[in-house]
């Protein structure tokens, strides 16, 4: 599919480059709440969003593995087996869960009150 956007310099650097600034957006969660100067405890969402990404991470392999394997036998064929017969699309699903599951282990981090008069980059530098 992305044989004609490689091919090319541009096409190439443009597609690293969103590449990178997605990843970065992805992270956000994330990295802003590990750089919370609160105290690491084991709250609810903390277990919860632990719990989703357990499922999320499970679900997305177990989709790509059961698309892979359906694949190597039926390869024009749209994989209609295991998770793929629940839903099209099983692997963005359990994604989705993964991210959710980062963004609730970190939530209670990025509610954390800020510095009063202190700007975006002095709270995460």
């Amino acid at each position: 599919r992305l044989d004609e956007t490689l091919s090319t310099v541009s096409g190439t650097t443009g597609f690293w480059f969103v590449s990178l600034l997605w990843g970065l957006v992805c992270s956000l969660p994330h990295t802003l709440g590990a750089t919370s100067s609160l105290a690491s405890s084991s709250t609810l969402t903390t277990q919860i969003g632990t719990l989703l990404y357990g499922i999320g991470i499970t679900f997305e392999t177990l989709a790509d593995i059961q698309k892979w394997n359906f694949k190597q036998t039926n390869p024009k064929q749209f994989c209609n087996v295991g998770v793929w017969s629940l839903s099209q699309h099983p692997n963005w699903f359990g994604n989705l869960l993964l991210w959710s599951g980062i963004f609730l282990i970190n939530a209670p981090a990025l509610m954390e009150p800020s510095v009063e008069g202190a700007s975006f980059l002095q709270r995460i530098w």
